[in-house]
């Protein structure tokens, strides 16, 4: 079965990458959209009103988007920087950081075995052939791929969700993989949820 799917894989490669880019334009274009919309509404201009907002949908709120950013990070059609976004402006700095880092722990565990499964075909199908040479000749430089990937998944300088595919691949062990994730993602989000925030306050303020 794994064999078939390989062959599959390969065979459409060029067919799945134009429907992940694809999905992935989809995906910002419907956030640009709800950024509008909530724009016109008012529901940006005032922090107060925007709460409100997301108070009409309770505990739903939360668990809608833990589930899309797990989904997110399994086939990134949003870029993560936006979605990390979204949750800080939606729940604030603190809830924003806690929500991405356990659904993005989730992903990344989920995104782990998939890679163990089905290899490096689905990892290309999905991210390019041309991305996956560069970061594999990152990885396997010199023989330190745990020291290197753990380096890149605490400094946000790489493609996390394409790396944490390619550790799959790897004889790296799950428990090593996993300590790595829950060490070194705090970092990353954390700089994304507080920066973004800051960011999006002082938006806020000039209007």
């Amino acid at each position: 079965m794994q064999n078939l799917f390989n062959k599959i894989i390969e065979t459409d490669n060029k067919k799945l990458q134009i429907i992940i880019h694809v999905l992935n334009a989809i995906g910002i274009l419907i956030s640009i959209f709800v950024m509008i919309y909530a724009w016109k509404k008012g529901i940006l201009k005032d922090i107060d009103k925007f709460q409100n907002f997301m108070n009409q949908f309770g505990k739903s709120a939360a668990f809608i988007f833990i589930l899309f950013q797990i989904m997110q990070v399994i086939i990134p059609i949003i870029p993560g920087g936006i979605t990390c976004l979204g949750g800080v402006i939606l729940f604030g700095a603190r809830m924003g950081f806690l929500y991405n880092y356990v659904s993005i722990c989730i992903g990344s565990i989920i995104v782990f075995f998939i890679g163990r499964k089905y290899g490096t075909p689905l990892i290309v199908a999905i991210f390019g052939e041309k991305a996956y040479n560069k970061y594999i000749k990152i990885l396997t430089k010199n023989n330190r791929f745990d020291n290197v990937f753990a380096a890149l998944i605490f400094f946000p300088i790489a493609p996390d969700d394409m790396l944490c595919y390619i550790a799959g691949t790897t004889k790296m062990t799950f428990k090593k993989y996993l300590w790595i994730i829950i060490l070194g993602k705090p970092s990353s989000i954390a700089l994304y949820s507080l920066g973004l925030e800051v960011l999006f306050k002082k938006l806020i303020l000039r209007i």
